[in-house]
């Protein structure tokens, strides 16, 4: 796989291609082992090193992007389209294996779950400009102040095929994350607001089992939480 050298002044030598269609890069980004080959990193923008900068989905308080050419942390996974990952999966396993050792040894903290904005523009990626900006503001209002939950670190930044009787298509996963999370908190809500309520016992009963039903069938979706305890409960509560 070829793999495109960096300029003499450091400068991304794809970033025109990079800026306006990220995706054709990937597999020839000459950033290795830097933010723009990792799952959690999304492009956004050209910074004033005249290199793509971007969004991490692992940092929910940072107020300014990341270049493409920053340093990795810890929680760096290439992405599975990547020189970078091909290049991995190329090392002898021992060696694969002692640099994961490495990394794990540095992680004294939890990766954070991702911002509502990180996560909302996350959703709309790959929409046009106009349409990513007012639906990406308008996701991120509905997932609301409350800390997200975080989806599983080997999901990130993959797609979702979605059928419906349009047909098939694919679409960000995190735009499908989204969703679920709306679910979760309308059924926490729900459950809430009928211990609430004043329904004779039956009716609770019979309300209750619905909302159990609903939130056992969503459980298909637990393998994408990554922590078991933010997932949904068979039992019923989606919170």
């Amino acid at each position: 796989m070829a793999v495109l050298p960096l300029l003499q002044d450091g400068s991304c030598s794809v970033q025109n291609t990079c800026l306006t269609r990220a995706d054709d890069v990937h597999s020839t980004c000459p950033q290795l082992f830097k933010c723009g080959t990792c799952v959690a990193w999304t492009p956004r923008e050209k910074n004033r090193f005249t290199r793509n900068s971007g969004q991490c989905l692992l940092d929910r308080s940072s107020t300014q992007y990341l270049d493409c050419n920053a340093p990795i942390c810890p929680y760096y996974r290439p992405r599975a389209d990547s020189a970078a990952a091909e290049l991995w999966k190329a090392r002898p396993v021992e060696e694969r294996t002692t640099e994961v050792r490495r990394r794990t040894g540095t992680m004294t903290r939890e990766a954070p779950p991702p911002s509502q904005e990180a996560v909302a523009l996350a959703a709309f990626r790959g929409h046009a400009e106009p349409v990513a900006a007012v639906g990406a503001a308008v996701l991120a209002g509905l997932l609301g102040p409350e800390p997200l939950a975080p989806l599983l670190e080997r999901f990130r930044g993959g797609t979702a095929r979605v059928t419906g009787t349009g047909g098939a298509r694919e679409v960000p996963l995190e735009a499908l994350w989204g969703r679920i999370l709306l679910l979760k908190r309308t059924l926490g809500n729900l459950d809430q607001a009928l211990a609430r309520s004043s329904l004779d016992e039956e009716t609770r009963g019979k309300v209750e089992k619905d909302l159990a039903g609903i939130a056992g069938s969503m459980t298909t979706f637990n393998l994408l939480f990554a922590k078991k305890d933010d997932a949904f409960k068979g039992g019923g509560k989606g919170d």
